[in-house]
């Protein structure tokens, strides 16, 4: 889904699909929902980011003992221009 703000500024929401490890940790990201395909790069490229982000802070934190297990994550992120 793409939306535009009031400041001109185009952001996608997309869907990826994860695995959560028993310590929290995520990995594997596939997109299962986007806007268009042409945005799959940028989307992963951005999801990339965004994980590396979450699982350290979750290193951080000692954030253990999680269920493994398969996770739906919706993701919002501003589209760069091409």
């Amino acid at each position: 889904m793409l939306e535009q703000s009031e400041e001109d500024t185009v952001t996608a929401t997309i869907i990826i699909e994860l695995m959560v490890d028993s310590n929290c940790i995520y990995s594997n990201p596939i997109i299962t929902r986007a806007s268009s395909k042409a945005r799959n790069k940028s989307a992963l490229d951005f999801a990339d980011k965004y994980i590396a982000a979450a699982n350290q802070c979750k290193r951080k934190c000692s954030v253990f003992h999680c269920k493994q297990e398969k996770k739906e994550l919706p993701i919002t992120f501003k589209v760069e221009d091409d």
